[in-house]
């Protein structure tokens, strides 16, 4: 786990209360890691894997208020 830069934010998903930080990474292939935790859970991601999903539920919300207003 590489040393941690600064907390990027805090969300709430699901009812449940997440932060979201930036760390240098410890793999020599990316610059930066990306958690999201809180007391119960943890994840590690690239931070190119972290943009693909972030962009990836962007997209789907975006899609999913299309749809709701019947314009797809």
């Amino acid at each position: 786990m590489g040393e941690k830069i600064r907390d990027l934010s805090k969300i709430n998903l699901g009812g449940a209360n997440l932060l979201i930080e930036l760390n240098h990474s410890v793999n020599p292939k990316h610059k930066y890691d990306i958690h999201i935790q809180n007391e119960k859970f943890r994840i590690e991601l690239s931070d190119s894997d972290f943009l693909q999903i972030a962009s990836s539920i962007l997209v789907a919300k975006k899609n999913f208020e299309t749809l709701k207003k019947g314009k797809l």
